[in-house]
């Protein structure tokens, strides 16, 4: 986590254990897979929504809401930055998903 967050080198973001992990693990995946540097790759994770909805689910509603997330780049690109990179694009997925997004689908 404090190798992404210093490899990002953005003060305002704060890259999570779990971004950071899965950001080594989709660059390790992606270099042992001998990809064509040109090739698109993602990275899907689940963004759980509930808490991001306005206005807020009532307590009496139960359950999930969630939403996929997917990073998307090419191989050369996620190869050639470094852990910080990848965390950061998984983190902006991640922000992204709004409650006006989530209203989107509707």
């Amino acid at each position: 986590k404090a190798k992404a967050n210093d490899d990002a080198g953005s003060t305002n973001v704060n890259i999570s254990s779990l971004q950071a992990v899965l950001a080594h693990i989709w660059r390790s995946t992606v270099r042992h897979r001998g990809l064509n540097l040109e090739e698109e790759t993602h990275c899907s994770l689940p963004a759980n929504m509930r808490h991001r909805l306005n206005p807020a689910l009532g307590e009496e509603c139960f359950g999930n809401l969630s939403s996929a997330g997917i990073a998307k780049t090419t191989v050369w690109e996620l190869l050639d930055h470094g852990l910080g990179w990848a965390a950061m694009l998984i983190n902006t997925t991640v922000s992204s998903h709004t409650s006006e997004k989530s209203q989107s689908f509707c």
